[in-house]
């Protein structure tokens, strides 16, 4: 269905965000020390995983690393910003270079404006780039990277109005990208670079899109009571296709006796309701040997088909009803069983993907400027509100290790996961313009995104981070083979994927609103590069800001040279209950305040109160099973959460690149590194009451970050919570005895570590603990959240009997 341009309007953006460069940090600062980590590190050094670099990559003539071509997208996606950022000409000029190869590929009549190495194949790696080609365009203005993008949208709309979106595919779980690259182009002046039927195609290829992906919207909206209900698509029946497999969720798979053909798999097909396509292998006939006897795989989704041999399919009907698919999980073992196809054989894991969900995040602002669907933005803040009750942790992401996990502070949280939340927090801000999700966007920038990382520096990293880690070991009996919780060279995914959050971050401090206002949303030191232009033609000649936050509370933004008096909105964080805004109070939202003509500060306070926070009960079993009672404390001053750091051996293995001349000087670089902790971490806090609780803060001088090095390391970080603690025996506190993350034994001889146990630590004890008055507290440290390897952060609270 062709829709004419003129008969489609996007929703406006409540916030929209200054163009890519316009604003920076401020040299020397703590931020711009941050981006100049990421540079020094993998991200900068152009490392995609897996061993190779970005000109290994198949989008530039390379091997490529797997059948996705996910990582040079992904790397692009945080690499150009952080170049333009950071004012590094040469980085922009190579990437520059690549984009200019890969349009030319494009253009080739080979591709006929297919973007990427995929031609007529998944387009999801496509829909990444064109998210990280809006950056390049808003920074250089390349009329080729427009003129690309509008024609790659008439491609793709006649290859998928032929080849739907496959059931369970990443593209099909990942649509909503397609139309975040594309509602920034509409927005954009380069619309005016595109024809009517260039247009037409775009709203129909998102609307097309809208219509094959998966609903993310009923999904996280569906529960036992109202479920998950949705019709495959339907198919073409087809021939007994040779030597071909299809992807697509199966319902089953069953061994034939040796006289059986497929016509006997066909008929268990045709006799099985939900069955609409089989697969079919004959007795010994597969190329690794794995196929014993006639097997028979019955699907009730069909995907892309690939060549594969002894292995034969045939779409036998279409699907012509709707069926029960299931609901959103409430608890830990529903969300695991789901995880491993467990559950029931209509769920597929894409579902319960922690970075699929993190992309989807988005989905509600989305429609609602694609539809103008005003019941989007109540039911968007609704879905945030669910998947962080039944699956969030404290620092503002939800688990996903990698698939839902509930809330157990030993579970893990992937980096892509927190990277993708982050980018999905802050479109709903620019869509809706609700501080809530401003507020999700500092709490996982501050918390969980520095977390994932080794010493503040951006060389290794965590594929799963966990809120209460006491060991980074992987493997058994070689405890230390591959690196899932190790910090190191993960998969290739957040290798490449992690570089968007800073520079992402970053990008979005400055809007103007939809009522002509400049706004701030973000806090960190910056200044703004060229003259800032208001809607009413008001011009700012330059605005400074000066401030140590998150460590600190005040921020100064220094405006120079206003042609006339203007309205500035500033964001007030919603934990702070006394801000001020040159000495008035501020209530948490968006604050306006009149700044003059000319030469003026603006002083912002934000009274940074030590808070306690408590955790709900841990649903572990689907209901009406009870739950766990919790009531742990998570301790948090300003924007940052608060953790016990827990010491540790170091190993290491896999050395990947290291060298003097890398930065930062005198610390590891490219390797997997082992972490086993060490000493007592089995701690109750004794807090007096929540409200007003026997915790102190002590500050210290804002340290010179070498360079290469940010911030967030225990040995740098400026500023820590000291109070009272008790140790609890095991009894009470426990590592995980049986299943997922139990205590494993390491074997001597297989590290340079004696022989030695790791575990996650079980669930806390419920709070308060009733100990004994002759149990003498002592004095506990606490350092910012993002600053740990291995920490405690979801602490139980004790009282003195």
């Amino acid at each position: 269905v062709f829709i004419t341009c003129n008969e489609n309007v996007l929703e406006p953006l409540a916030y929209a965000p200054l163009k890519l460069g316009s604003v920076i940090p401020e040299p020397g600062a703590w931020m711009a020390a941050q981006l100049g980590a990421q540079q020094a590190g993998l991200c900068g050094r152009g490392w995609l995983g897996g061993g190779g670099h970005v000109h290994d990559s198949n989008w530039l003539g390379g091997k490529g690393y797997n059948g996705l071509a996910e990582s040079y997208p992904y790397w692009l996606n945080g690499a150009f910003p952080m170049a333009v950022l950071l004012r590094n000409e040469s980085a922009v000029g190579e990437i520059r270079q690549q984009m200019a190869y890969i349009f030319a590929k494009a253009n080739a009549s080979t591709a006929a404006g297919w973007i990427g190495p995929l031609v007529d194949g998944s387009p999801w790696s496509t829909f990444r780039f064109l998210v990280a080609t809006t950056q390049y365009i808003d920074a250089t203005g390349d009329a080729v990277a427009v003129k690309a993008m509008f024609t790659f949208a008439t491609r793709l709309l006649t290859f998928l109005q032929k080849s739907p979106l496959g059931d369970g595919s990443w593209s099909q779980s990942r649509w909503q990208e397609l139309l975040e690259g594309y509602q920034w182009l509409l927005d954009s002046k380069y619309i005016s670079l595109a024809s009517e039927n260039e247009l037409a195609d775009v709203w129909s290829l998102m609307h097309l899109v809208r219509q094959q992906g998966f609903d993310w919207v009923k999904w996280v909206e569906s529960d036992e009571k109202h479920p998950f209900v949705n019709a495959s698509h339907h198919y073409t029946p087809t021939a007994y296709i040779a030597n071909h497999d299809i992807s697509g969720n199966d319902i089953s798979s069953s061994q034939f006796a040796d006289n059986a053909t497929h016509l006997d798999c066909e008929k268990l097909c045709n006799t099985t309701k939900a069955c609409v396509a089989y697969v079919w292998a004959e007795k010994g006939c597969d190329a690794k040997g794995v196929i014993a006897n006639n097997t028979c795989w019955l699907k009730f989704a069909v995907g892309p088909a690939t060549k594969q041999a002894c292995r034969n399919y045939r779409v036998v009907r279409n699907s012509s009803e709707d069926v029960i698919r299931g609901w959103f999980p409430t608890n830990t073992q529903d969300a695991d069983s789901m995880g491993y196809n467990h559950w029931m054989p209509t769920i597929n894991r894409q579902w319960v993907h922690g970075v699929n969900l993190g992309q989807a995040m988005m989905t509600w602002g989305l429609l609602f400027r694609l539809t103008g669907e005003k019941d989007y933005i109540d039911r968007g803040r609704a879905a945030w509100d669910k998947v962080m009750a039944l699956h969030g942790q404290a620092t503002g992401v939800f688990t996903g290790d990698e698939t839902l996990a509930g809330t157990p502070a030993n579970r893990g949280t992937e980096t892509c996961g927190v990277v993708e939340t982050m980018n999905a927090a802050g479109e709903m801000f620019q869509i809706t313009g609700d501080v809530k999700y401003a507020d999700q966007l500092e709490k996982i920038a501050y918390n969980a995104l520095p977390a994932a990382f080794f010493n503040g520096t951006m060389w290794t990293l965590n594929y799963f981070q966990q809120v209460n880690k006491l060991d980074a070991m992987d493997g058994q009996p070689k405890c230390e083979e591959g690196c899932v919780y190790c910090f190191g060279m993960v998969y290739e995914c957040c290798v490449s994927n992690h570089a968007q959050g800073w520079p992402k971050f970053v990008a979005r401090q400055m809007h103007i609103s939809s009522r002509g206002n400049l706004a701030v949303v973000q806090y960190f030191s910056s200044i703004t590069t060229d003259t800032v232009t208001l809607p009413d033609k008001t011009t700012i000649s330059s605005l400074r800001i000066d401030t140590e936050y998150p460590f600190n509370e005040t921020i100064t933004l220094a405006v120079q040279g206003a042609s006339a008096a203007f309205t500035m909105e500033l964001r007030i964080p919603g934990w702070c209950r006394s801000a001020t805004v040159n000495g008035v109070h501020a209530p948490a939202g968006m604050f306006e305040v009149s700044v003059p003509l000319g030469n003026s500060n603006v002083v912002i306070v934000l009274p940074m109160d030590i808070r306690v926070e408590r955790r709900p009960p841990t649903q572990l079993m689907p209901p009406p099973a009870a739950s766990v009672p919790n009531n742990a404390a998570t301790i948090h001053r300003g924007p940052l959460m608060y953790a016990v750091d827990r010491a540790a051996t170091q190993d290491y293995n896999g050395v990947f690149e290291n060298g003097n001349d890398l930065l930062p000087k005198g610390q590891f670089h490219g390797q997997n590194n082992y972490l086993l902790g060490k000493g007592e971490w089995r701690h109750a806090l004794v807090l007096g009451n929540d409200v007003h609780p026997d915790l102190r803060f002590e500050f210290r001088a804002f340290p010179e970050l070498p360079a290469g090095q940010g911030p967030f390391a225990a040995a740098l970080v400026p500023g820590r919570i000291i109070g009272r603690a008790v140790s609890l025996s095991p009894t009470l506190w426990d590592v995980v005895k049986a299943g997922r993350g139990a205590a494993t034994e390491c074997n001597e001889g297989t590290t340079s570590i004696p022989s030695y146990s790791t575990a996650w630590s079980d669930l806390p004890p419920q709070s308060p603990i009733h100990v004994q008055g002759n149990l003498e507290p002592f004095e506990i440290s606490l350092i910012p959240y993002g600053a740990t390897n291995l920490r405690v952060g979801e602490i139980p609270t004790a009282v003195m009997s």
